[in-house]
């Protein structure tokens, strides 16, 4: 998928013919593909493309990877369109525990209708379909859920957080109630081994 190589002509080719002809593409990547290797990925479908017009893509991921898909693909927005995954116990909807999985699209979330679906609303104020616990934040000026919880502002982070967490003063920010100060570690870069990075953020 990465590295764009076939094994065989015959199925390069009807690869390419797809891909010259087609006007959507759904994407259901490996949840710890690396996100450079796959907006290279991406870019070179839309080169190979042939419609007047750039294919639209359907991405399916779990939405704590949005940081790092837009690092790479800013033009994919998250939307609130849940994924399930009837063979995987993490990734299906069970017991008013919603997927984590989310669809990221280059369609405009206003052309998304979900009229027919009972677990979106139409949201007027960001003129997109949201899930019905994603409550409008007035201040941030969005539906803030990513989870599909309902958030709450903090005036003191000034963002919405999840309903879970509350403002820690000794931390300097939002963490869950349940949370012990103490136990708050270090940041460390598994690759380098330094402080304040990850390592997708690695410099090395």
């Amino acid at each position: 998928m990465f590295n764009h190589h076939f094994f065989e002509e015959e199925e390069k080719t009807k690869a390419l013919e797809f891909i010259q002809n087609c006007e959507v593409v759904i994407i259901d990547p490996p949840f710890g593909v690396r996100m450079e290797l796959f907006s290279r990925t991406l870019k070179w479908i839309t080169q190979q493309n042939k419609n007047e017009c750039n294919p639209r893509y359907l991405v399916h991921l779990p939405y704590f990877l949005e940081e790092q898909l837009i690092k790479f693909l800013p033009e994919l927005k998250m939307t609130d369109i849940v994924v399930d995954y009837q063979n995987h116990t993490n990734y299906k909807s069970e017991k008013g525990k919603l997927s984590p999985v989310r669809i990221f699209t280059d369609i405009n979330s206003s052309d998304i209708n979900l009229s027919f679906s009972s677990l979106h609303k139409l949201c007027n104020k960001c003129n997109r379909y949201v899930l019905r616990t994603n409550v409008h934040c007035n201040i941030c000026g969005v539906c803030p859920s990513k989870d599909g919880s309902t958030y709450q502002h903090c005036s003191l982070c000034k963002v919405c957080v999840k309903g879970t967490s509350q403002h820690c003063d000794k931390c300097k920010l939002c963490l869950p109630i349940t949370h012990k100060c103490q136990e708050r570690g270090v940041v460390l870069c598994h690759i380098c081994g330094k402080e304040g990075h990850k390592r997708m953020d690695c410099p090395s």
